[in-house]
């Protein structure tokens, strides 16, 4: 299965020291880069540098953005 997460429950997992917990539940797991973007500017900021442990996880994703036309997206 894979995950694409947003910024907030990976620097959740990172400081409290589980985020093998998503390969786990998960097996692979994708972040964006735009969402990399964002945790990575929180390292310092909240001391989790174990956060690079994903960093080779980060994808380009291409495709519509449906939310900027104001539809929810398909599931």
């Amino acid at each position: 299965m894979v995950v694409v997460s947003d910024a907030g429950p990976l620097i959740s997992l990172a400081l409290i020291d589980h985020l093998g917990l998503l390969e786990a539940l998960y097996g692979e797991v994708v972040i964006c880069e735009t969402v990399w973007r964002e945790v990575s500017r929180h390292i310092e900021r909240f001391n989790i540098p174990q956060i690079y442990t994903l960093e080779s996880r980060v994808r380009p994703l291409s495709g519509e953005n449906t939310f900027e036309n104001g539809e929810a997206p398909l599931l």
